[in-house]
């Protein structure tokens, strides 16, 4: 049976500049597609077919919103033998233990090459790599990093060892 150690949940942030940051960055994430639909919208009721133009615009505004629930908001998850990364609620993403080499803090120069960028907020001092054996490299954003960083460098080598030895409290 596998267990639970941590589970980071992104909308569970006790700093509220740290909440809208977050919210922020989904906004700015979809500010071109939502110009585009403007543009389109404006470029069609100008255009020989405008009674088209709010069944498009509306159309459109749907799919970007299904597109948006899907892929946000995205969940970390510590198990005794992988990592798993939700992505909305349907993509699951999993790292086992046996395919993880280290994991530690990035900075921005690291998120060049090829690299699976799976990050929600640009603050460079939330990203964390996950560096694999096989596969590139993982970025992801936990809620708390440090308290995900010690919980995983505490079950790892124990993991490896056979036996685990969990921090407390994530310290």
């Amino acid at each position: 049976m596998r267990y639970l150690i941590y589970h980071d949940n992104p909308f569970d942030s006790r700093h509220f500049l740290v909440f809208c940051r977050r919210y922020l960055t989904y906004l700015v994430q979809l500010l071109p597609a939502i110009l585009i639909i403007t543009g389109a919208a404006i470029l069609l009721m100008v255009g020989p077919f405008p009674q088209h133009a709010y069944l498009i615009s509306y159309l459109a505004l749907c799919l970007m919103g299904i597109v948006y629930f899907l892929l946000k908001p995205t969940e970390y998850e510590l198990y005794d033998n992988k990592i798993v990364i939700t992505i909305g609620w349907v993509f699951h993403y999993q790292i086992p233990f046996g395919n993880l080499k280290s994991a530690r803090r990035a900075t921005w120069k690291d998120l060049w090459g090829p690299n699976l960028n799976l990050i929600n907020s640009y603050s460079s001092g939330d990203i964390l790599q996950i560096t694999r054996w096989d596969g590139p490299k993982i970025h992801i954003t936990p809620n708390n990093r440090q308290v995900f960083l010690n919980y995983l460098n505490g079950i790892l080598p124990g993991w490896r060892r056979g036996n685990y030895d969990l921090p407390e409290n994530g310290a």
